[in-house]
């Protein structure tokens, strides 16, 4: 009888020696600690804490405040109540984070995203204490202020990211979107800045015009081929010009996609927990298939083939993408 010749599928990304290039996001931002027992039992190689957004405690202090009373009551000590109230928030979460990181195994890394300098630095180390083992700072900003150049912007990068490095131990990972004037040249100098890896890309919120109340809403379209389409062209731009790992996170969903990317030049791969929760045999079921066409093109371990498809500046993949966005202009004609 046939046995299948175990393949290593193991990765190492932010200083971590991961079992999987398969890394989990907690989208929905489950608490329930039996479910991230089920995500390590079905070999995912580390999970990702939803994002939680400074907005979300601040929301919290003002809706508390109000319950208990009024806010005009307290004159000059809102500020403190307020602050009180907060932490006892932050403290009820990050609790719950630590139950989590006690019963797994695997990596757990912590994710915000912030808009002040205090809060940046004030949850990671929130984070490190309930045990994570890297931090995911989730930095997508968007060009809308035209009173900001491009310098202003990639400097406030750099800002948080040394304050962050200053203030905490663990790795860092940067989570950022793709509108800036030359994206390779800055992924480049972000990796400069002692960060340990970048994620790419963070999607943008889909905008749609509510033409019958007047109104903007969010559209509710999820992640399609052109998402994987423009981030396997800019992992295999970015690979090997970068001194930390890159980390595919849009429009991945099946063992195939899981091949291009690492064929691109990615260390892992980020999937959305929803899948996991749909299909029990989901997460498995793409390790096997990833395990399956390792042997079938004879490769034992990701680092034989990652990076493969990787270009370089004398590429001659470089002049076939042009030469191929010619021949669309004409057939389109």
């Amino acid at each position: 009888m046939y046995k299948r010749k175990a393949m290593d599928i193991s990765v190492d990304y932010l200083g971590l020696h991961l079992k999987s290039p398969v890394i989990v996001e907690n989208r929905q931002g489950t608490d329930d600690v039996d479910a991230f027992k089920r995500l390590e039992d079905s070999g995912a190689g580390a999970i990702i804490l939803r994002t939680k957004f400074e907005e979300e405690f601040a929301y919290d202090i003002k809706r508390n405040t109000r319950i208990v009373a009024r806010t005009n009551n307290y004159g000059a000590g809102y500020e403190y109540v307020a602050q009180h109230l907060g932490t006892y928030q932050m403290d009820d979460y990050f609790a719950n984070v630590q139950k989590i990181t006690d019963a797994v195994g695997i990596p757990v890394i912590g994710s915000i995203s912030c808009i002040s300098f205090e809060a940046w630095i004030n949850y990671v180390a929130h984070y490190e204490k309930a045990g994570c083992r890297a931090i995911e700072l989730t930095m997508s900003m968007r060009p809308y202020d035209i009173s900001q150049t491009s310098s202003d912007i990639e400097r406030i990068y750099n800002q948080v990211i040394f304050a962050v490095r200053r203030a905490s131990a663990l790795p860092i990972a940067i989570r950022m979107g793709n509108n800036f004037t030359n994206l390779a040249k800055f992924v480049q100098q972000l990796s400069w800045s002692g960060i340990q890896g970048i994620s790419l890309f963070d999607k943008e919120v889909p905008m749609d015009i509510d033409i019958d109340n007047l109104q903007l809403n969010q559209s509710k379209t999820e992640y399609c081929s052109e998402d994987l389409c423009s981030l396997l062209r800019w992992i295999a731009i970015l690979s090997g010009k970068t001194r930390c790992g890159l980390s595919a996170c849009t429009g991945i969903k099946t063992a195939s996609d899981i091949v291009k990317v690492l064929l691109a030049g990615a260390e892992t791969v980020q999937i959305p927990s929803a899948l996991c929760w749909r299909d029990e045999n989901y997460l498995s079921g793409l390790h096997e298939s990833l395990a399956h066409w390792m042997e079938s093109h004879q490769f034992e371990k990701i680092a034989q083939f990652r990076g493969r498809l990787a270009m370089s500046p004398n590429d001659p993949a470089v002049d076939l993408m042009r030469v191929q966005a010619i021949r669309m202009a004409f057939e389109s004609k």
